[in-house]
């Protein structure tokens, strides 16, 4: 697990991105998941995108969703809303335990990702 900053972070040069410095972990396939994030499992639907919104506009770019429907709506508009380009944010979603076959737990992921 990554705990430095980028090699070519400087604040004294102005570089004060929201995402500078968060510390990541690198996955087998050589891509890096952000370590820190901001889920809405707690969160009223009527506050959710809001919420996101403002977390995506703080340097967040993992947002966990929870395992409800009203919730990965939400979080797709205030990701759809944000001009954070799709690729640069992560999202995970919990699956309850009824889903944790390997189909149904791949069929719980596509219905999360349609959610979205």
């Amino acid at each position: 697990m990554n705990h430095e900053p980028p090699d070519d972070f400087n604040p004294q040069a102005g570089d004060m991105t929201p995402t500078a410095g968060i510390p990541t972990l690198a996955l087998s396939d050589d891509h890096t998941i952000p370590v820190v994030g901001f889920s809405v499992a707690e969160l009223p639907p009527e506050q959710t995108e809001a919420a996101v919104a403002a977390a995506l506009a703080a340097g967040y770019r993992l947002i966990d969703t929870g395992s409800t429907a009203s919730s990965a709506e939400a979080v797709g508009r205030a990701i759809a809303g944000s001009s954070i380009p799709r690729g640069e944010i992560y999202v995970t979603a919990t699956l309850p335990g009824s889903d944790q076959g390997f189909q149904s737990a791949q069929d719980a992921c596509r219905t999360a990702l349609s959610r979205l």
